[in-house]
C-alpha cells in the first residue's frame, strides 16, 4: 500500500528529524551521535523505511547518514549493507567505526564478502587468486571496506588502542594511486581516549605513508584533526593541511621537531589542544617539550589562534611568546605551563608575585587553570596579581571576563582511567570545566 504522495524535497525535510546527523549538520564533534547510547528517534526511521517504496527509499538514505560500531555483528552487517547497496554506501557522512576482532573464516563463505575481497584486493596487498588458500583474519578487513564504500564521508572516528590499525591493512601505496579512499573528510578522530601513563603504553598511532599518514596526505579538506597517542616520527613532510582549523593531540609524547613539522603543514589553525602524556613518576621523558617551545611554534597562526589548552608537565620558566598571541581569546593550562611546580614544592618556594605579568595575551577573555589543592598556593599569589592588572573601569574595555580554577586529584587517575582525550576535552568548551 502507497501512502499520500508527497514531493521528495519535502519527504527529506521531515524524515531528517528523525536522524541525529541531520539534526547537528554543522557540529565538528557529533557529540550526539558518539555519545548517545540509544538512538531511539532511529526506530522510527527504520519503521518508516517498510512503509512503501517512495517514503521508503528516503527513509533507508537518511538512515545512512550515520553509522556507529556497537558490536562486531553490527558492523559486519552494515559492511553487507552497503556492499549489496552501493548507493547507500554514498549516503554515509559520519562513521564511528572499529577493528573486527577474531578470524571469521565463515565470511568468505559469504558472496557479498568475497565479491569484495576480489574487487579490492590489489588495495590491500592480496593477490586475488590466492584468495580462497589465504588464512587471513577476515574481519579485518570489514572496517577497510566500509571506508572504501563510503566515498562521500565526511566525518571519521576511529577511537580506542588497537582500532587505528584499520589503516594499516591498506596497501596505501595502491590506495593513494588510485584514490580509492574519500578525500572528502573534514574531521578525523583517531586513538584510544583514555589518559595513558608513559609507563603503561598501548600501541601508538603510526602516521607513516603506510598508515594513517597515508590517508592524510590526500585530505585537503580536513578542518579537524583529533589525534591520541601519535607517533609522528615518520609523519610525512608537506601535508595538504591548510585547511585545517583544530589540532587536537591527546597523550602526547612527541619532539619538537615532529610538532613543528606537523604545525608547519598546517595554514590558519582557530583552535590547538596538546596534552603531555602522564608521568606518574615526576621524571620528563626526553621526548617532551617546553610550553615557550611550544608557543613560539604558534605564532606563525597569532592572528587565527582563538583557543589553546595546553597540558604539559613542567617550564622552568612562564611562556613569554604566548603573549605574542594577540587574537587568543580562551586558554586552559595546568601549572606546568607556567612553571616547575615540583621544584617550587621541593624547595617550599611560591611563584613570584610579578611572574605572571607579562605572560597572558592581551586580548584573553577566558581563563581556566587546571591545578591540584596542594600546588595552587605556590602560584596563587602571582595570579592574583596578574588579574588585579587586567580589571578596567569601563565594561567596554575590560578583555578577561572569566577566570576559572579546576582543581584535579592528580593521585586518583592511577585507579580510574578517566576519558579525556584530545577529542572530547576540546568539545565541551572551559566554562564546563572540561
Amino acid at each position: 500500500m502507497e501512502n499520500p504522495p508527497l514531493p521528495t524535497e519535502i519527504l527529506y525535510q521531515i524524515f531528517e528529524n528523525f536522524c541525529l546527523h541531520c539534526q547537528d549538520k554543522r557540529s565538528i564533534s557529533h557529540q550526539q551521535i558518539l555519545y548517545n547510547k540509544k538512538d531511539k528517534n532511529r526506530r522510527a526511521l527504520i519503521s518508516l523505511s517498510r512503509t512503501c517504496k517512495s517514503w521508503g527509499c528516503v527513509a533507508q538514505n537518511i538512515l545512512h547518514h550515520y553509522f556507529k560500531h556497537s558490536d562486531d555483528e553490527h558492523q559486519i552487517s552494515f559492511c553487507r549493507t552497503i556492499c549489496e547497496n552501493p548507493e547507500l554506501g554514498e549516503q554515509l557522512q559520519v562513521a564511528i567505526i572499529g577493528r573486527n576482532a577474531g578470524i571469521n573464516q565463515k565470511l568468505f563463505a559469504q558472496s557479498w564478502f568475497k565479491e569484495s575481497m576480489t574487487r579490492y584486493a590489489h588495495l590491500f596487498g592480496l593477490e586475488p587468486l590466492n584468495l580462497q588458500s589465504s588464512v587471513a583474519p577476515w574481519g579485518d578487513f570489514i572496517a577497510p571496506i566500509i571506508l572504501l564504500r563510503a566515498t562521500n564521508l565526511k566525518h571519521l572516528v576511529v577511537h580506542g588502542s588497537y582500532n587505528p590499525i584499520i589503516f594499516q591493512r591498506f596497501r596505501m601505496e595502491a590506495v593513494m594511486r588510485n584514490k580509492a579512499l574519500t578525500q572528502k573528510l573534514e574531521s578525523l578522530s583517531v586513538g584510544q581516549q583514555e589518559i595513558s601513563s608513559i609507563w603503561d603504553l598501548g600501541p601508538q598511532v603510526q602516521t607513516d605513508l603506510h598508515a594513517l599518514g597515508g590517508l592524510l596526505i590526500k585530505l585537503e579538506n580536513l578542518k579537524t584533526l583529533s589525534i591520541s597517542l601519535p607517533n609522528f616520527a615518520s609523519l610525512p613532510e608537506k601535508l595538504p593541511l591548510q585547511t585545517l582549523r583544530r589540532l587536537r593531540i591527546g597523550n602526547a609524547c612527541q619532539s619538537k621537531n615532529e610538532l613543528q613539522r606537523l604545525i608547519n603543514s598546517t595554514g590558519k589553525l582557530e583552535e590547538f589542544v596538546y596534552r603531555e602524556i602522564e608521568d606518574e613518576d615526576g621524571d620528563r621523558s626526553p621526548f617532551t617539550l617546553t610550553s615557550q617551545e611550544i608557543f613560539e611554534m604558534l605564532l606563525p597562526m597569532k592572528d587565527t589562534l582563538k583557543r589553546v589548552v595546553l597540558r604539559i608537565y613542567s617550564s622552568e620558566r612562564p611562556p613569554t611568546a604566548m603573549a605574542q598571541l594577540v587574537k587568543l581569546q580562551q586558554l586552559r593550562v595546568n601549572a606546568g605551563v607556567l612553571c616547575n611546580i615540583s621544584t617550587l614544592r621541593r624547595n617550599n618556594q611560591d611563584l613570584a608575585k610579578n611572574a605572571l605579568l607579562d605572560v597572558f595575551p592581551p586580548n584573553l577573555q577566558t581563563l581556566c587553570l587546571d591545578h591540584s589543592h596542594t600546588d595552587a598556593p605556590r602560584y596563587r599569589e602571582a595570579l592574583g596579581c596578574y588579574i588585579s592588572s587586567t580589571y578596567r573601569e569601563s565594561p567596554q574595555e575590560q578583555k578577561l571576563r572569566e577566570h576559572r580554577g579546576q582543581y584535579l586529584l592528580y593521585a586518583q587517575r592511577t585507579q580510574k582511567k578517566r576519558k579525556y582525550s584530545a577529542e572530547n576535552v576540546a568539545h565541551h568548551g572551559l566554562k564546563t570545566g572540561a
